[in-house]
């Protein structure tokens, strides 16, 4: 059922299925259907609706200057989509969005949404803090990617796990192209590092052996 799985979401935490249920049948909404490769959203487009991925796995991602396509974000099930730009004066899609899977969304008319948030505290306290954590993440994110060199993302990325031991999910594969470089180039940094005794790195094991050489590498 649609309020089960909306329940799922940050949005809907902590409102009961019947309500879901009610607010749905108040609200003007449509249901879409996508498919693995599909482009859904060139960064710019415009954003007229409150979107929720209800099934599927989307990539935020945008191209740098020399074409190379840098992941922003993966979007997995249900969640919203860019809920920080339904409101504002650009209500534009930030990057594009790239369907990994075959996936279904809910669009919900913004006029509709709005009047959901006035009438429903939780609802409203719910998509408050969605918009906080977002603007936390893309603080981070903007950090990140104000750093130049492989060997001060790569450093960034592990000291904001806030951990001496890190289990990784990410490949090396799959951080290469978080960090917007070659699987090559992220390669070659992990073993500087590793040979500077700095971190050690074992298959998606990452063990800190010197806490203040990885400091200094932000500094550089």
């Amino acid at each position: 059922m649609m309020e089960q799985v909306l329940q799922k979401t940050m949005l809907f935490r902590n409102i009961p299925e019947s309500e879901i249920s009610e607010l749905l049948s108040r609200a003007r909404y449509r249901v879409t259907r996508f498919t693995k490769d599909s482009l859904i959203a060139h960064a710019g487009d415009p954003i007229e609706e409150m979107i929720i991925l209800i099934e599927g796995s989307l990539e935020g991602a945008m191209l740098d200057l020399a074409g190379n396509k840098l992941k922003i974000e993966q979007l997995n099930g249900p969640m919203l989509i860019a809920a920080a730009f339904v409101y504002g004066k650009r209500n534009q899609f930030p990057v594009n969005l790239l369907a990994k899977t075959d996936g279904k969304i809910l669009r919900i008319d913004k006029r509709s949404f709005t009047q959901l948030l006035t009438s429903q505290s939780q609802l409203l306290i719910n998509y408050l803090n969605i918009i906080s954590n977002k603007a936390q993440f893309l603080t981070e994110k903007i950090t990140f990617l104000s750093f130049k060199t492989i060997r001060q993302k790569l450093a960034f990325f592990l000291l904001k796990r806030g951990e001496e031991e890190i289990e990784l999910k990410e490949s090396q594969s799959a951080l290469a192209e978080l960090f917007g470089v070659t699987r090559p180039s992220l390669a070659r940094t992990i073993g500087e590092l590793t040979s500077n005794d700095i971190i050690s790195w074992e298959r998606k094991k990452v063990s800190i052996l010197d806490l203040q050489g990885l400091k200094d590498i932000l500094m550089e």
